[in-house]
Order: C-alpha cells, then structure tokens, then sequence
C-alpha cells in the first residue's frame, strides 16, 4: 500500500471478508500515526486486525520527547482506546510468544485489533528462531475463536416473550457476520414468521429477496423498516449494539416494547434501551439452541400468504410509491437512487460491494438489495471514515481474486486514496471503483445548507477529469452520465479484467438521511 492510513482500512476489510485476522504495519512516527482511522474502525466493527509498528531504538530513551531522536514519540499511549491490547518488544527472543498471544486477543470474546511496538534495534538482530516456535494456534487464526454457549434459563425466557408477542421484529446487526449464524437466523425468522430488519453493518444477514426480509433500518433505512420496528411490541436484538444509526438516534423501539437482546458482549444488553432478557453469547450457539428448543416447544408458523408477510408488503409499498418516482427517474445528473438501483441489477449474486463511509454508504444501505446471506456488502460504519472505498476493495480483491469487486466512493472521499491506483495495478486487482460524482463534501454540504444559514464553506470542488487520471495509472476509465449507461459500463469493467474507474456524475440535491431529506423537503430544496 502507499500509505499506512489505507493499509489499515484494507486490513480491515480483509478481515470483514474473510473472517480471519488482518495484518497492516507503519513505520516509527509519521506512519503509526496514519493508523488510528482503520484501527478505530476495526475496533468500533469489532474486527480483529494486527498493528505491527516500528519504534526508536529502545536504548534511545528519553529522546523520544519533541523529536529528540527523529520521529520518535511515546506511541503506545495513542493506541489505547483503539485497541484490546498492546505490547512493545523489549527482546526478539518474546516474539512467537507475544504473537501468539496478539493473535488469541484479537480473535476470542468481542473480537477487536491489537498492537505490537517493536523497537528498531528489536528489529535490525538476527535471532536463531527454532522452527516449531514459529506458530499461531489454528484456532485463532480466525474469529469468533472460542464460541460461547448462553444460559439454558435465558433461552425458555425468550422463547416465552417470542410466543406471546403478537407484532415481533428481529434486528440483525454485525454480530451475526461475525459469528457466520445466517442460516440459523434464517431458521428463527421462517419458524415464528418475524420479519427481519438489519443494521447497517448486519446488511446480509438474511437475503433482501426473503418475503420477511425488511432492509435496513434506522437513518438510513427503508421507511417500511422503521415503521414497522416503531409498531412492534417486541424487538429482539442480535449481534447489534443498538447504535445511533440504527436506532434512528435511540428513538426506535417505542417504550412499549419489550426487548430480546443476544450478543457476545453483555455490556452491550441494556445500554440504550430497557432490556427483557439479556443472553450474552456467541450468536450463532445461541440462535442453534434457541431453534432447537422452538422445534420442541412452538409449532411451526407457516410463511405462505400468512398474515405477516401481507403486512410487509403493505408497509413496503406504503414507503416505495414515495420514493419509486426518483428511483426510477432518468434525469442527467443522475438521481443517486436510480445509480444504486442499476448497480444492484447489475450485481451477481458472487460480487462483492464495497461501499465508502460517506453518502454512498447512507444510498447503498437503502437501495441496494442483496440477493442472498454472507459478506458480500462490506463498509465502515464503526468509526465512519471517508477515503475507505478503495483501500477496502483491495483488501477484499486480495482474498478473493476470483470475485468481481465493486466499490462504490464519493469524489471527495477517492482524493484521500488515489495513490492506490498504482497499488492495484502493480498486484494485479481489478477492482471496479464507481466515484458517486456530486463535486463537494455532499454530507457536509448538506449540513451546511440545513444549520448553517445556507452558508457553504469548504465543500465545493472544481471540475476533475478522473478519467484521465485513471487513464494515467494504467486503469480503464469511463464516464457516465445517464441511468441507461451505468449496467453498460459495469459490463465492460467487469470483462476487461483490469482496474476499472467509473465516473457517474450524480446530483447533489438529495440526501440519504432521513432527517436531512426530511426537513430539505419542508424548506423545499429538493
């Protein structure tokens, strides 16, 4: 990689992918200090990746202070809210051992990233290693690496709330990617016909073509989603940390609604909402055991033309004829919508999507409508960077050479990352990368608009020939400017074999968050 800040995002999503660990390093200094953006990231998502930083020689103590000696500074400290754990190596010789260890904190209990500080003297020694010391326990090279069972007593106790509730509503956040437990959710949601909502991160967790599936839900979710999760009178939360997002700022459930929540970190059960039964656990154990006593205790509801599934619908088309006019719209610039809805037709069910943190994430999460369960939508809702498309797309075309990669990135947001061009030219990654062109900081720019007296500062671009520059790396470069060339130019992209940038020239006057929209729509901007 050509910057350590990207190293880190690719880390991550290498990790997210595959569901083993991530491995990024930096230099002493200036480059450890570009990590915390994919660090922070990975430990928000809980995702496990290692940090490996050089340091100064550890016999050059007390010169760290104010570039004394040069690029040095007490660096473990910046670390220690972004990470499980860290170490300095003070000998070679503790290497396999810390390693070892890095590995089982990374990967036990909440998954997270860990850092190793290793001095240059550390490093620059030659050290007769013995071959068999050389090793990371196979079972925690991926995560979850121990899975934990939940209490029997819990289990009778949802199964009680979950038969008795008449409007339920699973919310599926990034716990159940992280334990691998879609077929099991997929299980409890047909079993007692409950419709199923996720978070952003949980995007995936059950196929958006399921009649029970609800899309996302919360500030960037589908309006059917909300509503239906503000009606329930019982939510049962798995694998989701009742964020912000989510949660449409902590407003969703109602306070009538009783609460299931299954996560494998207990402090998470009961910080933002009144909480039922509280099952810490590993997901999917604990939907298994669930399922299990279900079959013995609850009937089996059936899906077809039931009740439920009709609601759904009728929620569904509620919330789609208010927004079918600017999805199916065929205006130049192009509505983001309709950009996201020729993407999602194009997509296979084997691609892999990639979104950046910015408005691409808030117009993906909605519109984009993933065709079956699994990692195939990867993004950084943990700590909400810019700059993540590319870095992340690479990552993910690493571990998955044989998939086509789609990335989607804001012009703003692929100034951070065009370096990285040549990276994916020089490893062979033919990633396609779409720049949502709208020539600002779109999400500042509409905060600007909404609360500050219309007063833009800071956020428009001039005009940049991005093909030209995709052309000067050695990518194909295309520009789109109308809905019926998008599925046109992903074809292309995806038969040259070769990195791919498309340019899709976008209209600002739209916002995915529904505050936003909401209250452009009252002063009549768009």
């Amino acid at each position: 990689m050509r910057d350590e800040r990207n190293a880190s995002f690719a880390a991550d999503a290498y990790a997210k992918f595959t569901g083993r660990v991530g491995v990024c390093d930096a230099t002493v200094g200036p480059g450890a200090i570009l990590l915390p953006a994919g660090l922070g990231e990975a430990y928000n998502s809980s995702v496990p990746v290692l940090a490996i930083i050089a340091d100064i020689p550890s016999t050059w103590q007390t010169r760290e202070e104010y570039g004394n000696a040069s690029q040095g500074f007490d660096q473990i400290p910046m670390f220690k809210t972004i990470t499980k754990w860290q170490a300095k190596i003070e000998h070679p010789e503790n290497l396999p051992r810390v390693v070892r260890h890095a590995f089982r904190v990374a990967t036990s209990e909440r998954p997270g990233p860990v850092l190793l500080d290793i001095p240059h003297d550390v490093f620059d020694t030659d050290f007769d290693f013995k071959e068999e010391q050389l090793y990371v326990e196979e079972e925690f090279s991926g995560y979850p690496s121990l899975r934990v069972a939940p209490d029997p007593s819990k289990i009778s106790e949802a199964i009680k709330l979950l038969s008795e509730a008449e409007r339920p509503v699973i919310v599926a956040g990034g716990g159940v990617h992280i334990s691998g437990a879609y077929e099991e959710l997929l299980q409890l949601a047909e079993h007692l016909v409950i419709p199923v909502a996720t978070t952003i991160t949980g995007k995936g967790s059950i196929p958006e073509t399921h009649p029970l599936s609800l899309g996302v839900v919360g500030l960037n979710g589908r309006g059917h989603a909300n509503k239906l999760v503000s009606e329930a009178d019982l939510i049962f939360f798995i694998g989701c940390k009742t964020g912000q997002f989510a949660t449409f700022n902590w407003t969703l459930p109602g306070e009538d609604a009783k609460i299931i929540h299954m996560d494998v970190d207990a402090k998470e059960m009961g910080r933002n909402f009144r909480t039922d039964v509280k099952i810490p656990c590993d997901v999917k154990l604990g939907l298994k055991m669930l399922n299990d006593a279900l079959k013995e205790k609850v009937e089996k509801r059936k899906l077809e033309d039931s009740e439920v599934v009709e609601r759904i619908k009728k929620a569904y088309q509620e919330w789609w004829s208010t927004v079918e006019e600017k999805v199916n719209s065929d205006a130049s610039p192009m509505k983001p919508q309709r950009l996201v809805k020729e993407i999602s037709e194009f997509l296979g069910e084997d691609d892999i999507f990639v979104s950046d943190a910015a408005y691409q994430a808030g117009w993906s999460a909605c519109y984009l409508t993933l065709k079956r369960s699994g990692r195939t939508y990867i993004t950084n809702r943990g700590l909400a960077g810019i700059g993540y498309g590319l870095p992340a797309a690479i990552g993910v075309q690493v571990a998955a050479r044989d998939k086509h990669v789609i990335a989607i990135t804001g012009d703003g947001s692929f100034g951070y990352t065009v370096g990285e061009m040549e990276t994916c030219i020089r490893h062979n990654l033919p990633v396609t990368l779409i720049i949502f062109n709208n020539q600002c900081f779109g999400w500042i720019k509409w905060a600007q608009k909404l609360f500050y007296c219309d007063k833009c500062i800071s956020v428009d671009f001039t005009e940049t020939d991005f093909v030209r520059i995709a052309e000067g790396y050695g990518w194909k470069g295309m520009r789109v400017e109308r809905p019926d060339e998008v599925k046109d130019a992903l074809k292309e992209a995806k038969e040259s074999g070769k990195p791919t940038l498309i340019d899709a020239r976008i209209d600002f006057f739209e916002a995915p968050v529904i505050p936003y929209a909401e209250e452009a729509k009252k002063r009549g901007i768009c």
